[in-house]
């Protein structure tokens, strides 16, 4: 955290401009110019959880209706057809509709055509992570949606995503599984902005107590919102992005 501060501060790390230059010399060196592009692919909206801001939410009045494995496959393959082949899997949080082997089973079919496969769904324990992993999925992304107990408390009234801590350590029991990449995101979604006070500093200082040993073995991905105009000034936003990148 103490060195975060120092290097988005001006007076310890120097101009924006140079930082910027700087974070590009670097990425491009690892990484050249390129980009990676994944499509998501719903294959469940069922969903126990009651979130203030989710279209998914528990209590909102849409069709629910989970993929077979079959139909997976068909969108799968739809996508494929346009050039993917990163997919990310996601699905609501619900232990009867996404259980029973059933990601399993859409992992063992996508896998033969789709090289890169990640899940955004409900956490897990460790044991059920490395069996997921064993199936062919490589990465776990989590939106944690804000790193602020209160207002998390607020916008999260029923179901497993209520325990923050849960959901918080999801990365760990993740890494733990065996997941070869890691997304933890606060939520982009305009509602929980004028609730997130400075979230760039308390992401970072969230995101600090992971305990991951050996983490050089995998790709941590590390992302913050989009921050209203009124709240932040560009420039203190492209700081932020450049002081990650």
């Amino acid at each position: 955290m103490r060195r975060f501060l120092q290097l988005v501060s001006e007076e310890t790390g120097g101009p924006l401009e140079a930082l910027a230059r700087q974070s590009q010399q670097v990425t491009r060196r690892h990484f050249g110019k390129t980009m990676r592009l994944f499509a998501p692919l719903y294959v469940s909206n069922e969903c126990v959880n009651n979130c203030s801001y989710c279209g998914f939410s528990r209590d909102a009045g849409i069709f629910r209706t989970t993929l077979t494995v079959n139909q997976v496959v068909t969108e799968a393959r739809h996508l494929h057809g346009l050039g993917f082949r990163n997919v990310l899997l996601v699905a609501g949080e619900h232990p009867k509709f996404v259980s029973d082997g059933y990601l399993q089973n859409c992992l063992d079919a996508l896998k033969p055509f789709i090289p890169t496969l990640a899940l955004e769904v409900g956490p897990m324990e460790d044991d059920q992570y490395a069996e997921i992993v064993g199936h062919g999925a490589e990465g776990l992304v989590v939106y944690q949606e804000t790193y602020q107990r209160e207002t998390y408390t607020q916008l999260h009234t029923a179901g497993p995503k209520k325990n923050f801590d849960w959901r918080l350590n999801c990365p760990e029991r993740a890494y733990a599984g065996g997941f070869r990449r890691i997304g933890d995101f606060v939520n982009a979604n305009r509602k929980l902005h004028a609730r997130i006070v400075m979230p760039g500093f308390i992401f970072v200082g969230e995101s600090s107590h992971l305990k991951l040993p050996n983490a050089l073995l995998i790709q941590l991905n590390l992302g913050v919102p989009e921050i209203a105009a009124k709240r932040a000034s560009s420039e203190s936003i492209n700081l932020l992005f450049a002081s990650w990148v």
